[in-house]
């Protein structure tokens, strides 16, 4: 995809069609255009589903694979949040940080509040060491040219 604006829509898409469920992916910057991965929540077909995300770790092995060869300056994690704020839950956080330490340092989370009919909100969370957890972040580099997000 050429520009930021397509970007986020395919994802405001994607989160919206998979509600009631949580949906996830991946988006990059690459030095050419963005790229984006629809990925399977495994929890999928599950009550848990309704309020947890977890990649498929073949799916995301691949995507980091094709995202390091395009030469990615920026990725972010995203997935949404059915009937819940943009925020970065304390499962998000848990999730995200092994034996305290974040798991991909470098990357920004993405959370969308979606309901049945439209995107809520945006949040976009990264690790901050001096409070050893995800803060939101004023991440701007993905929104830049697309209105309407909060």
């Amino acid at each position: 995809m050429e520009n930021s604006s397509q970007i986020v829509s395919a994802v405001e898409a994607h989160c919206l069609s998979i509600y009631p469920e949580e949906a996830c992916g991946i988006v990059a910057q690459a030095p050419q255009a963005w790229l984006h991965f629809p990925l399977r929540n495994t929890f999928s077909g599950t009550p848990a589903a309704r309020h947890s995300y977890r990649f498929d770790e073949l799916e995301l092995m691949s995507c980091l694979q094709e995202i390091e060869k395009a030469g990615a300056k920026r990725v972010y994690f995203y997935h949404s949040h059915p009937d819940q704020p943009a925020e970065f839950s304390f499962a998000d956080q848990q999730a995200a940080l092994f034996e305290g330490r974040p798991i991909y340092p470098q990357i920004v989370y993405w959370v969308l509040s979606v309901d049945s009919k439209r995107v809520a909100g945006h949040g976009f969370f990264a690790y901050e060491a001096a409070s050893a957890c995800y803060q939101r972040s004023s991440e701007l580099s993905l929104i830049q040219g697309s209105e309407g997000l909060s």
